[in-house]
């Protein structure tokens, strides 16, 4: 029985070495080193059998990718002969972005094209696989040429077209608000036109040139922001007012206030947008028609051209604050005024001191500012509909600091002759609040402190 089973092994044994034999003679990948080109092609589908042919690990007679013969190759060594041809494609072919005198060169390798050879590989691989040997040795007849696809990288071109619209995009001048003296209304104006690189445009020319490069003149249109009339028509009445009184035979310094509030009449502020006094009225100076009047700087009264605007933004301030503007930066004066309940003054000084406030609403807001000898008033017109309830405001007193005197020696004076150098004010502290008369609701304005100012008297001591 030992005999007989050994005796079975070696005739199977022999069995399984002869059908290897017969496959052994079908040339494959793992046969030959189809690294190289001259290697891949040692042998010749001609000289296969019909079954050697069907089972064939190289691509078969009569396949080209983009006219290139790729037939007898193993599909990897098939990939370096395109590559070997077409990869130099994507350094030499470039594409000129021109703007007059301006030129911008990137080749399609810098734009992110690639050939995709595995894709064309696969594909003339497959072809005839499955076929009998007849239908294989047709393609040799009928050739057959694989168009490799070009693939772009939109990430890549985005990025450069990001890159071209930084340079040649230039924003237009945003919409903007006059006020209409003449039929008393707001009018929506555009602002000056930009320029904006086509960004559709370009992509479309880039493809049309992708194949073998080119000129492209950069598709650059004007953009203009279309203005928004139906805004400007909401404005209908006033939102928020304040008014002042003022002696008027001080003459310079009525003056002062007419000029200063007849330059804010009209104003308009669009929705978001923060106006500042001193941007819009400029310096106080005499070629615009201020007079020289007394004015503060620290805590003495002195001379200087614009005394008396103070009393202008103060009013202005008020009428802001009604209006439920939001105020971004407001000085008080280093003093109480006559003019001003403490707490809601505010002072204005070119370079110095500011009022800066901010629309919030989504439609333009309009100054209008009225001026008579002695009173002067200002309005916040806007939409009524929006703004439908009424703010007052008020302050209160938290704490004073009375005022000292000091003497100061003066031998050139007659014995027990005064000279008030500065007048005394007590320090104060004061809280100003709003309240919405509709809901009863009452907020914080802010806190002021008024510094003490302490008389100083010279005297012969």
């Amino acid at each position: 029985m030992k005999n007989k089973s050994k005796l079975i092994l070696f005739i199977l044994a022999g069995v399984f070495l002869s059908g290897c034999s017969h496959v052994s003679k079908i040339p494959n990948a793992k046969s030959k080193d189809f690294n190289n080109k001259a290697e891949a092609k040692s042998y010749s589908q001609e000289s296969l059998t019909d079954s050697e042919l069907e089972k064939s690990l190289n691509i078969y007679k009569g396949v080209t990718v983009n006219g290139i013969d790729i037939s007898d190759m193993n599909r990897l060594v098939a990939v370096n002969v395109l590559k070997e041809k077409f990869e130099k494609n994507l350094d030499d072919k470039k594409i000129n972005f021109k703007k007059g005198d301006d030129v911008l060169t990137y080749s399609l390798r810098d734009l992110g094209y690639s050939y995709d050879y595995d894709k064309a590989t696969k594909e003339a691989f497959k072809l005839g696989r499955g076929k009998s040997a007849e239908e294989i040795k047709k393609i040799k007849e009928n050739p057959v040429d694989i168009k490799m696809d070009l693939v772009r990288s939109k990430e890549k071109v985005d990025e450069i077209i990001a890159s071209i619209k930084e340079k040649y995009d230039v924003a237009g001048g945003e919409s903007y608000y006059v006020y209409d003296f003449e039929n008393g209304k707001v009018v929506a104006k555009a602002g000056d036109p930009g320029k904006k690189v086509d960004q559709e445009n370009l992509v479309h020319m880039i493809h049309r040139n992708e194949k073998d490069g080119g000129d492209i003149e950069l598709p650059i249109i004007d953009v203009q922001e279309e203005p928004r009339q139906d805004l400007a028509d909401r404005v209908n009445g006033t939102i928020g007012s304040a008014e002042s009184t003022f002696n008027r035979w001080f003459w310079a310094r009525a003056e002062n206030i007419r000029v200063s509030t007849e330059a804010l009449n009209g104003a308009v502020i669009g929705p978001g947008e923060t106006f500042s006094v001193n941007s819009f009225i400029g310096d106080t100076t005499p070629d615009k028609g201020y007079q020289e009047a007394v004015v503060i700087v620290g805590d003495k009264e002195v001379p200087g051209y614009g005394g008396g605007v103070c009393q202008t933004s103060t009013c202005l301030y008020q009428a802001v604050l009604k209006a439920d503007l939001e105020v971004i930066l407001r000085y008080p004066h280093t003093m109480l005024m006559s003019y001003s309940p403490g707490g809601l003054d505010s002072t204005i000084e070119y370079g110095q001191a500011d009022l800066v406030f901010k629309n919030p609403y989504d439609f333009p807001i309009v100054i209008k500012s009225y001026y008579e000898p002695g009173y002067i008033s200002f309005s916040i017109e806007g939409d009524t509909n929006t703004k439908n309830y009424n703010i007052s405001i008020f302050s209160e007193l938290l704490d004073t600091t009375p005022a000292k005197t000091e003497y100061i020696d003066d031998d050139s004076l007659e014995k027990g002759a005064e000279v008030v150098e500065v007048q005394p004010h007590d320090g104060s502290h004061y809280r100003a609040y709003k309240k919405n008369e509709t809901t009863g609701k009452v907020e914080v304005i802010g806190d002021t402190w008024y510094p003490v100012i302490n008389a100083k008297i010279k005297k012969n001591l």
